[in-house]
């Protein structure tokens, strides 16, 4: 009975991690998208791409709550303190063990590509923002230096009483 229902869990955990493994490939296709916009300057098409990042992420956090729970379960059946695959695959010799394992590899890889993407995209956004900073200051100091070379009237100006 235990190890059916360590079987139904590893199964359920396959399929769990694979549901995030496509979303995760989805998240890495939007983070490439962002790089591209960013390099574009585009900033409409980015609050589009952010929109559906955070979409995205809502679902990814659902499922991984599900997960947690499902891995907790495996944990406390086989008495794991922590839960742990290379001890799993050790006590249950099933296909979708193996294909767990090789799921979360590649789910490691895609979050490791969509960090760099994102490192990337901070670092162009954050170079933008500080030429836009710059522009502006070179604006401001313009219109302080014409205000200050701003020629005054000839006769040094005058004051009309319009009550006469």
């Amino acid at each position: 009975m235990k190890m059916r229902r360590i079987y139904q869990l590893v199964d359920r955990l396959a399929l769990g991690y694979e549901l995030q493994l496509q979303r995760f490939r989805e998240m890495r296709d939007l983070a490439r998208r962002q790089q591209e916009v960013v390099r574009a300057g585009g900033g409409l098409h980015l609050e589009e791409i952010l929109a559906r990042r955070q979409a995205l992420m809502e679902e990814i956090d659902e499922t991984g709550r599900e997960l947690s729970a499902l891995r907790e379960e495996v944990q406390q059946i086989l008495h794991f303190r922590e839960f742990n695959l290379e001890k799993l695959k050790e006590l249950v010799h099933t296909p979708s063990c193996t294909k767990l394992g090789e799921i979360l590899r590649e789910l490691a890889g895609v979050i490791e590509e969509i960090q760099g993407c994102d490192r990337e995209s901070t670092a162009l956004l954050e170079g933008q923002i500080k030429a836009v900073r710059d522009s502006l200051q070179d604006v401001r100091s313009l219109r302080a230096a014409n205000r200050a070379y701003q020629a005054k009237p000839p006769d040094g100006g005058s004051f009309l009483d319009l009550k006469k």
